[in-house]
């Protein structure tokens, strides 16, 4: 089984030990490591030389150097694409696309990653929960999450993402958890850890730009089932939920407006680059899952 470990960094001194010790819980499979870096400011690139001098199996070390967009979702698109590059010309069986934040801090569950390298029931598989030591336990990544009738990203709602982010996280946590089944499928997942079976994915990419993706990738119809759910929702107590039409108009391009819980301003054209990667391998019938299990021990 060859498989490829494909991690992204910038400014991660704190977290990268942890994120290489839980690597070298996998040095059974030899798997193959990938790492592109760009602009740090801090001991990044000193920690991952540091290791890869001793690290004993395949590595790539790239360094995205012009990596400059304003838009923090194209720049990792850009590094995430590095590492697709080697890992589609390597004839890599499975690739992992890992964090390398507090998200991969606490030690994997190498017997589920064993569990699902052996399971011919997905062709992406991320998992649940949040696995850092952040405060709660909620589902992280709303951002990369598209299911059901939720076909609209997070960031997409305009002023109204700051009271639709929690709506969604509720909603898959609630249903992760009422799952007879131990996966559920969705659109798009990620959470910090995903595996891919990388034959099926070689002809996908990722974007961070939705004024980049092809005309009516995302339709108004589509766009259109997703507020109706939210509204649907129990929890909904606001009023209609606005979002700019039509996509990528210079009106779109040029908006800004704040999200979540703190003052993080998004460009309208800013989109999760997970989002892409995955509805494109959807469009092409490959099963993207959710593992209800928490890939960290606790």
């Amino acid at each position: 089984m060859k498989l490829a470990i494909c991690m992204c960094c910038r400014n991660v001194e704190k977290t990268l030990p942890h994120v290489f010790k839980n690597i070298l819980l996998l040095k059974k499979y030899s798997p193959t490591l990938v790492i592109v870096y760009d602009n740090c400011k801090d001991n990044t690139e000193k920690i991952i030389k540091t290791f890869l001098n001793e690290y004993k199996f395949n590595k790539y070390l790239i360094h995205l150097e012009n990596n400059i967009s304003t838009l923090r979702t194209e720049r990792i698109a850009n590094a995430r694409n590095a590492c697709l590059n080697v890992v589609n010309n390597s004839e890599m069986d499975f690739h992992m696309m890992i964090d390398c934040d507090e998200i991969n801090i606490r030690p994997w569950d190498i017997n589920l990653i064993d569990y699902y390298l052996n399971l011919d029931n997905w062709d992406s598989i991320s998992f649940n929960g949040n696995n850092t030591t952040l405060k709660g336990d909620g589902y992280y990544d709303k951002w990369a999450l598209l299911i059901n009738d939720l076909k609209w990203h997070v960031w997409g709602y305009g002023e109204s993402s700051l009271y639709v982010i929690p709506l969604v996280e509720k909603y898959v946590c609630d249903k992760l958890q009422d799952s007879i089944n131990e996966e559920i499928d969705c659109h798009s997942a990620f959470n910090g850890f995903a595996i891919y079976r990388t034959n099926k994915f070689k002809e996908f990419m990722y974007l961070g730009k939705i004024s980049e993706y092809p005309k009516n990738f995302f339709n108004e119809e589509d766009i259109n089932k997703s507020i109706s759910f939210i509204v649907r929702l129990p929890e909904f107590k606001h009023g209609n939920i606005k979002i700019h039409y039509p996509l990528n108009s210079a009106k779109n391009l040029s908006s800004v407006f704040q999200t979540q819980h703190k003052k993080v301003k998004i460009l309208p054209d800013e989109i999760c680059e997970h989002i892409y990667y995955h509805l494109c391998a959807k469009k092409s019938g490959l099963r993207i899952k959710i593992c209800k299990r928490n890939i960290t021990k606790k």
